[in-house]
């Protein structure tokens, strides 16, 4: 049984006839997240569940500002910040700026501890300035774009991670340690897309990759260790007795 979502708080309305003025503080108990994903096409990986959203709304005509809001999934994942608005008719003349920050959400299966970033939004074009975040032990910085002036959002992305521990990274994902050693990365990427499916999918770009200090487990070098002596024993064979020596077939035959 899906909890009921309530609504409360206080309102404050003046100035309805010239200039209207709104305060209001709002609390929305169990919103239904997940049913509005499935409405505009994007599927969440994960349940929400217990979403409450608390708000200080101030509306100064034409000026809608938001001073403070959290968002809250659960017990420890959060998502809070502050902007203000210009409300227009569609998203692609939408004028916005303010400040998120993040605790403990997901994007797809990638675990984010942390991440704040700023933004600005100026007639469809979407810039996210000063991005930090942390996944998996990794520090990321970068920018990102979301274009919506087209019919077809698009997407780019600027990132930087700090070197990190491949091992503890690949562990805090549950994936198999079979690599060691120090990487860092730098990454440009784009996209385009109307669902978050979508974005995944027409993921392109490039990724430059150092790693120092790395090591692969799990290869077994022992027969090509004995292919090798095998070889050796043969030549030395040969050689001592003075016999000619067709190198290329019999490593051929040996290798």
């Amino acid at each position: 049984h899906q909890p009921t979502t309530t609504l409360s708080g206080d309102l404050n309305l003046s100035d309805l006839q010239s200039t209207p003025q709104l305060h209001a503080k709002v609390q929305i108990m169990n919103i239904p997240l997940n049913d509005w994903f499935k409405a505009y096409g994007w599927d969440a990986t994960k349940t929400y569940q217990n979403v409450h959203l608390k708000t200080v709304i101030d509306y100064h005509y034409p000026t809608l500002e938001v001073p403070a809001f959290t968002l809250s999934f659960g017990h420890d994942s959060i998502l809070e910040g502050a902007f203000k608005v210009l409300p227009h008719t569609s998203l692609a003349a939408l004028e916005a700026s303010g400040t998120l920050h993040a605790k403990n959400i997901a994007l797809g299966t990638v675990p984010i501890k942390t991440m704040k970033t700023s933004f600005d939004a100026q007639k469809g074009l979407v810039t996210f300035e000063q991005l930090e975040a942390l996944t998996a032990g990794i520090q990321h910085q970068g920018r990102a774009e979301i274009d919506l002036r087209t019919g077809l959002p698009q997407c780019s992305l600027v990132l930087q991670s700090d070197t990190f521990d491949l091992k503890e990274s690949l562990g805090m994902l549950h994936e198999k340690n079979k690599i060691s050693g120090h990487m860092q990365a730098d990454s440009e990427l784009w996209t385009e897309g109307n669902t978050l499916h979508a974005w995944l999918d027409n993921l392109q770009g490039h990724t430059n990759i150092k790693i120092k200090h790395g090591k692969i487990y799990g290869i077994s070098l022992m027969p090509l260790l004995e292919q090798a002596q095998g070889a050796v024993h043969t030549i030395s064979s040969l050689l001592l007795r003075k016999q000619p020596i067709n190198i290329k077939a019999l490593l051929t035959a040996e290798l």
